[in-house]
């Protein structure tokens, strides 16, 4: 075997996995640790940890859910849905002044992608 085909695909290897794991640092840890100082700018609301776990909800539901009826329905109009409601989901987060509007953002965000 070729010893720079066997390097390049190590390589490959290594970029796949530093990819999982910033993807993994961006959306699970770094929420959680900013999320302090997000409620301190918002307001001393007790329901702020659903700001994190409608992510997980979500996430639970749409992704065995999506794929599925992506396959029935095809792809296009998912991504054409998708891409709406991430326009409105955005809106929301960038106008957003309480908790609720911020898990209404992060819910939005998840099922658009």
């Amino acid at each position: 075997m070729n010893t720079s085909l066997h390097a390049q695909g190590l390589a490959n290897h290594l970029q796949a996995i530093a990819t999982q794991f910033i993807s993994y640092i961006n959306t699970l840890l770094m929420p959680s640790t900013i999320l302090s100082y997000i409620i301190a700018d918002l307001d001393d609301n007790p329901n702020y940890p659903w700001i994190t776990i409608s992510w997980n909800v979500c996430a639970s539901v749409l992704v065995t859910v999506g794929g599925r009826m992506s396959d029935i329905f095809g792809r296009r109009w998912f991504l054409i849905i998708a891409s709406v409601i991430a326009l409105c989901g955005a809106a929301v987060g960038a106008t957003g002044n309480s908790v609720n509007q911020m898990s209404v953002q992060v819910t939005t965000r998840l099922i658009s992608e």
